[in-house]
């Protein structure tokens, strides 16, 4: 995508946000913001100016505003960009959940400097967010679309990336690999569209079991004195334990109860929530009881010590 971004447009920066993951070849690990993968990278990465994500600033300015002028000030030192590339929810990020109203406003301003602009759907994409793309709820029109993780709807290796057809310039064998075209993968991401997409019930169940999951997780929060927050969008979300210690307890406290739960945010600090979006309504119940579980005994632990 970064790479079909600056031959279609000639220019070398990329415009990624604050709190962004894209991967962790030299080119994503560049467009991603954790120092921890920057690090192992072990040269200097380039090609890639941050800006603030949707809140990061926490204040009443808009951040898209700070981009906007930013990229429209000839003196900014910030090079117009070949892509503006874009998660709508920053799942190793901590759940970061971005607004339709800022989306939008990037979107626009990647049309007015005349950037390709790229929503990462790889982890929130594939009905994550209860419709099939995550941009869906803000109208958006991306150029290039990257999709993975569920695509394949049987756990099998399958990536794509949709682009719309004005800016497909590729010349043949300018761009390719060893491994393409799973054809299980292939046919099984078939069998997925057709099943589950054939009409909204799949989707409407990913909102529904996403609705009792941001209750029990507010409701578990609320016991605790609101102490943590919860954030997210149809079945993905993020319990932000805002310590690393209580986050990492929890987590290998539920792992010894039969649940595996994963952490992310700047310092690991947030439990996220990604559970099958084929599970019953039963089986998230029982995690989410595991998970309270093991929050409670490990803010016991951490008070007795």
């Amino acid at each position: 995508m970064l790479k079909l971004s600056r031959k279609i447009t000639g220019r070398h920066n990329v415009i990624s946000f604050t709190n962004g993951y894209h991967g962790q070849s030299l080119g994503a690990i560049a467009a991603s913001g954790n120092r921890f993968y920057r690090k192992a990278s072990s040269i200097p990465l380039s090609g890639t100016t941050f800006m603030p994500y949707d809140g990061y600033l926490g204040s009443a300015d808009s951040p898209a505003d700070y981009v906007r002028k930013v990229l429209m000030d000839e003196s900014s030192g910030i090079d117009l960009p070949a892509a503006i590339l874009v998660e709508t929810v920053q799942g190793e990020g901590g759940i970061n959940v971005a607004g339709k109203e800022w989306l939008q406003s990037i979107q626009a301003l990647a049309k007015e400097v005349g950037a390709i602009f790229i929503v990462d759907d790889i982890q929130m994409g594939c009905g994550r967010t209860g419709e099939f793309f995550s941009f869906e709820f803000a109208a958006l029109s991306p150029d290039i679309v990257v999709m993975s993780k569920s695509l394949s709807g049987y756990g099998l290796p399958l990536s794509m990336l949709l682009i719309k057809e004005a800016i497909d310039a590729w010349k043949p064998g300018e761009h390719t690999g060893t491994f393409r075209g799973n054809n299980l993968a292939l046919v099984s991401g078939k069998a997925a569209l057709t099943l589950y997409w054939r009409n909204k019930t799949f989707s409407q169940q990913v909102q529904r079991l996403g609705e009792f999951m941001r209750r029990r997780l507010d409701a578990i929060a609320h016991q605790h004195g609101n102490r943590f927050g919860v954030r997210g969008r149809g079945m993905v979300c993020g319990f932000d334990c805002k310590t690393t210690e209580i986050a990492e307890a929890t987590a290998h406290k539920a792992f010894e109860k039969g649940l595996i739960i994963e952490r992310c945010g700047p310092t690991d600090q947030v439990v996220k929530f990604l559970p099958a979006l084929t599970i019953d309504q039963e089986t998230l119940g029982q995690g989410l009881d595991i998970f309270e579980e093991s929050l409670t005994e490990a803010l016991n632990s951490a008070r007795g010590s």
